[in-house]
């Protein structure tokens, strides 16, 4: 195994930018997955824990990490408790308690004094997926697994509810029994502090529920009920009563609220209240996020406000831009200091993405943030009170993963199991590398490629490796380049690579100082063919209902491409994936030109775009 520095494919830039808070990046580019987990250059990440790893009195550490939550000791930033859900069914779920503490001068994080939280007395419980803290000063995480026995003889379905644990006494106050009995994932509890919105994570009965204590801070009474929309479309809706005041009541709200005609909204997984009141909730199954405002017995303003799946939106990730399909599997979502909203997606490419506050359907702010590694899903996000810090936990990996990669901490470790960690800016975790790379660009002529970067700062700085790959992946080094002998303000460099034969690369920057640390450049790709790679289409110029074939000439084919149909406006119509040819080839698209306008066609590989007007009378 090879040792690279964590992030393995974007560089820990430096200090002098502190005053920056963790949701100002650049967006990664977009691409699929790969061993290590790709986040933006100006952040790092410290590894807490892993599956199987020590955890002191509990042994090793549980599988399937899920939800986490940092609850402070008396409002602090720095001090705390780790609140660690495990996702596992079958009755065997888990939640782990740790003492949390930032150590001020490493900036680093330490987990101490484990506890393994006792559910006996509640029947047990199962797939404790998310949660969230109330304002009071509990925790409350929901089963996402339903039983229809009563294993304890209380009375109650064993599993299905949402569980209030105390953080303090690390003890389980109650199952929420009167919120009824579904596949629960979280809560957003209002301002009121007896309002709150949970929703069912389930495909066919996909209901949101709102439930109103009797007496604030007491979830243990109170009424409940479903929402109904007023029309498919609609931007207004209803709360429908469901009954929940004896035990078959409230073992069955899922059966009561199909009998009350609740809307269906297909697999309700995180809920949330943003800044501006309204409540928010993502739909795992069309990929989408909607928001509207409670009126009381009513809702208004019900707005599809992010996705669905099909929607893509447009990532500058610095050195360029790409249109991204938002994708199905919104899961956990979160709000930070600024409003920015945080979005997990389980499925698709696992992405992280963040909304920014100012972001409409109609004019869209969305920023991709992370690429979680193969086969991980990306869950439980928390952050600190005073926003610096987020926690989160990848529920499982691909066992085949075996990259390994160095934190802010100097840890070594391989993303292939559970992990969970804490993400922030560079400035704010570890001793970060006293350099600043301003900036990093790869040239191509027909017969060479170049690469080009300029460094500033860098006292203690030795070299620079150069390494190239073929998948992006594996890298090896073609060579090195000596920072000058004395301190330099700023200073530009070039490598021109020689051996480059025609085919595509991705290229990396390793920057060592003199006491052996290093970290790593973005990853710049560059394709050396001899010729620019080409499209035609066969018409231009079309009447309503046709549709085109295209010629693809010189695009190497150990690169797929993808080929995009898109309005005048830049949406995507149609979208397909095929295998690359290197000499000349067609394409028949299966899109047909319904309307007048005129429209895009795309086709890129990463390394190069070529786009056609195509014009419907």
């Amino acid at each position: 195994m090879k040792s690279i520095s964590l992030p393995s494919l974007f560089v820990l830039t430096a200090t002098g930018i502190s005053g920056q808070s963790i949701g100002s990046f650049t967006s990664i580019q977009p691409m699929a997955p790969t061993e290590v987990f790709q986040f933006p250059s100006s952040h790092a990440i410290q590894k807490l824990i892993q599956v199987g790893d020590p955890a002191g009195n509990i042994g090793p550490l549980p599988d399937l990490p899920d939800y986490t939550a940092f609850v402070p000791n008396n409002g602090s930033s720095m001090e705390g408790q780790l609140l660690l859900n495990h996702e596992i069914d079958e009755g065997e779920g888990k939640v782990t308690m740790f003492d949390l503490l930032l150590d001020a001068g490493t900036q680093l994080w330490a987990l101490s004094n484990s506890h393994s939280i006792d559910f006996t007395g509640v029947g047990g419980t199962s797939r404790n997926c998310s949660g969230i803290l109330t304002p009071w000063g509990t925790a409350i995480v929901g089963e996402e697994e339903i039983s229809e026995d009563d294993d304890n003889d209380d009375g109650y379905w064993d599993w299905g509810w949402l569980v209030e644990i105390d953080p303090n006494t690390r003890t389980v106050v109650d199952k929420l029994w009167a919120a009824g009995n579904c596949l629960h994932e979280t809560a957003a509890i209002a301002s009121d502090q007896r309002t709150f919105y949970a929703g069912s994570d389930h495909f066919g009965t996909g209901y949101l529920y709102k439930f109103v204590a009797n007496t604030p801070g007491d979830m243990s009474s109170g009424l409940l009920y479903a929402l109904e929309r007023d029309g498919p479309n609609a931007s207004t809706g209803q709360w429908i009563p469901i009954p929940n005041t004896t035990q078959d009541e409230r073992n069955t709200t899922t059966a009561a609220a199909i009998a009350a005609g609740a809307t269906n909204f297909i697999g309700i997984e995180g809920v949330k209240i943003g800044p501006n009141g309204q409540v928010y909730f993502a739909c795992q199954g069309p990929g989408a996020i909607y928001k509207f405002t409670d009126n009381g017995s009513t809702i208004s303003n019900l707005q599809l406000w992010v996705g669905p799946s099909n929607v893509s939106y447009n990532i500058n990730y610095g050195f360029g831009n790409q249109s991204v399909q938002w994708g199905s599997g919104c899961d956990n979502i979160e709000f930070d200091n600024e409003g920015n909203l945080w979005v997990l997606q389980d499925g698709g490419n696992n992405h992280i993405w963040m909304v920014k506050p100012n972001h409409t359907p109609g004019n869209p702010k969305v920023e991709l943030f992370g690429i979680s590694p193969i086969g991980a899903e990306p869950t439980g996000i928390s952050f600190t009170p005073d926003g610096k810090y987020l926690f989160m936990s990848f529920l499982e990996a691909s066992s085949s993963n075996n990259e390994t990669v160095v934190d802010a901490a100097g840890n070594q470790f391989t993303y292939n199991r559970g992990t969970v960690f804490v993400v922030a800016r560079a400035e704010h975790l570890g001793a970060p590398l006293p350099l600043e790379l301003t900036w990093f660009n790869v040239e191509t002529d027909r017969s060479e490629i170049t690469l080009h970067w300029k460094a500033s700062n860098a006292t203690g700085f030795d070299n620079f490796d150069i390494e190239r790959s073929a998948d992006g992946i594996k890298f090896q080094k073609i060579g090195q380049v000596k920072a000058p002998a004395a301190a330099f303000a700023a200073h530009q460099f070039l490598f021109p690579d020689k051996d480059a034969t025609a085919g595509c690369y991705y290229y990396r920057l390793k920057m060592n100082d003199l006491n052996g640390k290093y970290s790593y450049s973005a990853i710049k790709n560059a394709c050396l063919n001899g010729v620019e790679p080409g499209m035609d289409v066969s018409e231009s110029l079309l009447s309503a209902g046709q549709s085109v074939s295209l010629q693809l000439f010189d695009w190497p084919a150990s690169q797929q491409i993808e080929i995009t149909v898109s309005d005048a406006g830049g949406k995507v119509l149609d979208r397909q994936t095929r295998e690359s040819c290197s000499t000349r080839c067609t394409a028949d698209l299966p899109f047909q030109f319904q309307q007048p306008g005129v429209y895009l066609v795309q086709c890129t590989n990463g390394f190069s775009t070529v786009t056609k007007k195509v014009v419907v009378r």
